[in-house]
């Protein structure tokens, strides 16, 4: 088999998983007996598939999420060999990297998994933002616009104007470089650093969010 052969299939079987986990998502598992019975906060990422779009602008979402389990929430973070994420110090929260499909499939995994929690609960999205420099991020309050960005226009399909956005800057290309190129392309060393730095601003932003659904929920 030549290499362009086994690209193309490589590429086929990426679209045939996508679809697949787009329409037939995991179930959500509990790690505490109560997240059926009171709403929660669902913070999901969303970008393309990891490992093969790891370190792309477009997956910057995935980047600050990971920061967020690994080293900001280590200490309380609770996990059950399942995609989910929970805290024993916010415990109404429920953490979703969704790395399994596209980006532009992405409506659909987030209502498979967000409908499974109770009546009430609040979705939040982290993004990459074109309209944000790196390092720099925007909180969007529910009834904001997509901004034409794929992954959001197919929540939009299920959710519009009923979650919260968390827009994480990528900056604009250049002149001569498209939108799909730029966003498919690795982040840079130096953007890499602002938007590390940027993280634990992103993560006071997340947790005022808790305060506001949850209040003394962080002095708990």
């Amino acid at each position: 088999m030549s290499s362009h052969q086994a690209t193309t299939r490589h590429g086929i079987f990426r679209m045939i998983r996508a679809l697949v986990n787009s329409y037939f998502p995991l179930p959500v598992r509990a790690t505490r007996t109560n997240l059926h019975d009171t709403k929660c906060i669902f913070i999901v990422s969303i970008g393309n598939f990891e490992p093969e779009y790891s370190g792309t602008r477009h997956n910057v979402a995935h980047r600050v999420l990971d920061q967020l389990i690994e080293r900001y929430w280590k200490e309380h973070i609770l996990s059950q060999n399942s995609p989910y994420y929970q805290s024993s110090k916010y415990r109404h929260v429920v953490l979703f990297k969704s790395d399994s499909t596209f980006m532009n499939l992405q409506g659909r995994v987030i209502a498979n998994h967000f409908q499974q929690l109770p009546a009430g609960s609040v979705l939040v999205v982290l993004h990459d933002e074109l309209e944000r420099q790196a390092g720099r991020y925007d909180l969007r309050r529910p009834g904001t616009s997509s901004r034409g960005h794929n992954g959001l226009k197919s929540i939009d399909g299920y959710y519009k104007g009923k979650y919260h956005k968390i827009g994480i800057g990528i900056g604009r290309p250049g002149k001569h470089e498209s939108i799909a190129d730029y966003v498919l392309s690795p982040m840079t060393q130096d953007e890499i650093k602002a938007t590390n730095n940027a993280v634990p601003q992103i993560v006071r932003e997340i947790e005022g969010l808790i305060e506001q659904e949850f209040p003394g929920e962080l002095d708990s």
